[in-house]
């Protein structure tokens, strides 16, 4: 077993946090979400939720192929100015998540 840290700062942790901000249950030792137990499946999560996902699904390919491989890993990393921004522009822009 191999235990894989989200790698992205908490993210609802300020004043000027949301539910759509990325890692926003600030979870270090993997992927965490949240949906409310009386909505359906389809509305489940929030879109900072499925961009974590999916940075976080990046990050584990990026390490099988280091494991795999011997392909150097370098850890791309957002500052919290970025993730406030990446935030801040899913809440005006949900589209750009599927960019």
């Amino acid at each position: 077993m191999q235990w894989i840290g989200v790698g992205d700062m908490p993210g609802n942790n300020w004043s000027g946090g949301s539910r759509d901000d990325v890692n926003r249950l600030g979870s270090w030792l993997g992927l965490m979400s949240q949906s409310h137990a009386d909505q359906d499946a389809d509305r489940a999560g929030s879109l900072g939720d499925l961009l974590t996902a999916r940075r976080y699904g990046e990050r584990i390919a990026r390490l099988t192929q280091r494991w795999t491989n011997a392909v150097p890993y370098d850890t791309p990393r957002m500052t919290e100015h970025e993730a406030r921004a990446l935030s801040a522009s899913l809440r005006t822009d949900p589209a750009a998540l599927t960019a």
